[in-house]
């Protein structure tokens, strides 16, 4: 849970308002823990699911990717930017293009 909540931190200024919370700061680890021990698995891969198809009916040339590793650098330094930036998509096209 640990590098949720440091995602969550970084980029708070940008989730609170749409995800509809008024706390200044995010859930904590346990907080976190304790609400998904709350839900399915099955109910938890589901939403996910639906999540991700709907960001992707939205663009085009969208590509998802989830890696734990990427997860587990975010608190380094030379980590990359998240979230995904239109430049970053842009730099994936081109590798995928040469």
């Amino acid at each position: 849970m640990t590098p949720i909540v440091e995602w969550a931190k970084h980029y708070w200024h940008e989730l609170k308002e749409p995800l509809g919370f008024d706390s200044e700061q995010p859930s904590d680890a346990t907080t976190l823990s304790r609400t998904l021990a709350r839900v399915s698995l099955k109910d938890f891969q589901k939403a996910l699911v639906e999540f991700f198809q709907c960001l992707l009916a939205e663009q085009k040339n969208l590509t998802v990717a989830v890696d734990g590793k990427t997860s587990k650098q975010f608190h380094q330094a030379d980590a990359p930017d998240f979230p995904a930036s239109e430049e970053n998509f842009q730099k994936h096209e081109k590798k995928e293009a040469a």
